[in-house]
């Protein structure tokens, strides 16, 4: 008896869609009759430096021996 995977019918990407037509994720999804949705998860915000320091951040920076 052998199990079966799971179908994937849907891909979520977490970028912006591309623009033209050559994206590798069309092609996939014209072969395997997929779903790709396009969704930018992360936004970027500029901070003054003043505002950064005052969330009191550390950095680590490894030692190089």
């Amino acid at each position: 008896m052998t199990k079966k995977a799971n179908e994937v019918k849907s891909i979520l990407v977490s970028q912006p869609k591309p623009q033209g037509l050559k994206s590798p994720y069309f092609a996939l999804a014209e072969k395997y009759n997929l779903k790709i949705d396009f969704r930018p998860f992360i936004q970027v915000v500029p901070v003054l430096l003043k505002e950064f320091s005052s969330y009191g951040s550390y950095f680590y920076q490894p030692q190089c021996s």
